[in-house]
């Protein structure tokens, strides 16, 4: 029984796979007969359709070809528009900081001119404040100077009212006492006085306490600072005995000295008296 049993297994086991590869082969004999139908189904290619399928690809490259320089030049003129572009930015950018620069110089020149300006104005006020300070030393030199200068004419005609004096002999007495030069001539030019008498006063004075010759009195009055022709015209104006003069010169001579006939005539025609003057005054002396 077991036996039959499993011969009946083995069997039907093998029933069913028989079944099973029989299942199998149908579904593959389908497969295949779906494949065939669309097969079938395609249309074959000819030459006519392979031209006519080549033909839209040959005008797309054809086109593409065609469009390749034009894109090209598109882009070349892009390319130039961009530039331009660029160099207009450029431009503007140069004018704009051109522009800016002069707007610079401008302001630094006007920056500058305002501080001329302020600086002129500042040296104008200093020149004023100088100006003013100067004006005030001025006035007190004036005033200083006019005290001086009256002091100084007063001074003058002080030493006129009790001796003679020259012109240029009062203004050097004036510097002696301490006064400028300036000072002593502005003083000595304001006063009033005749200076051809003042040669003659002088010339008087010194025959008051002195013996001279008529050339001796001349030159002396020079030596004070007349003039030559005021110091002749004065000794002209005097009532003056020139022998007696020389007389006068011989005794004081041998007062403090001792002199031959010879040489005392010779000492007075040195003083500037005549020969003649000489002689009589050496024989009157007791030579």
């Amino acid at each position: 029984m077991l036996l039959i049993a499993l011969i009946t297994a083995a069997a039907i086991l093998s029933s069913c796979g028989e079944e099973d590869e029989a299942a199998e082969e149908s579904e593959q004999e389908e497969i295949r007969d779906e494949e065939a139908e669309e097969v079938e189904e395609e249309p074959v290619k000819t030459d006519e359709s392979e031209e006519a399928e080549e033909e839209p690809v040959e005008l797309e490259e054809e086109e593409e070809a065609e469009k390749e320089p034009a894109e090209s030049e598109e882009k070349d003129e892009e390319d130039i528009v961009e530039a331009e572009e660029l160099d207009g930015l450029e431009e503007e950018s140069a004018e704009e900081q051109e522009v800016e620069e002069v707007e610079e110089d401008v302001t630094e020149t006007e920056t500058l001119d305002e501080a001329e300006e302020d600086a002129e104005i500042e040296t104008f006020d200093e020149m004023e404040e100088l100006s003013e300070e100067e004006e005030d030393i001025i006035e007190v030199e004036e005033a200083e100077e006019t005290l001086s200068q009256q002091n100084a004419v007063s001074t003058a005609r002080d030493y006129i009212n009790y001796s003679s004096f020259s012109e240029t002999g009062l203004i050097e007495q004036l510097e002696f006492e301490g006064f400028t030069h300036e000072e002593a001539a502005n003083a000595v030019n304001q006063l009033d006085v005749d200076w051809q008498e003042q040669a003659v006063l002088t010339a008087e004075d010194y025959l008051a306490y002195s013996s001279f010759s008529e050339s001796g009195l001349i030159e002396q009055l020079v030596f004070e600072g007349f003039s030559n022709e005021h110091a002749s015209q004065a000794v002209s104006q005097l009532h003056v005995d020139w022998q007696e003069q020389a007389v006068l010169t011989a005794e004081d001579y041998l007062a403090y000295s001792s002199f031959s006939k010879s040489g005392l005539i010779e000492q007075l025609v040195f003083e500037g008296f005549s020969n003649e003057h000489a002689t009589y005054a050496a024989e009157q002396a007791g030579l």
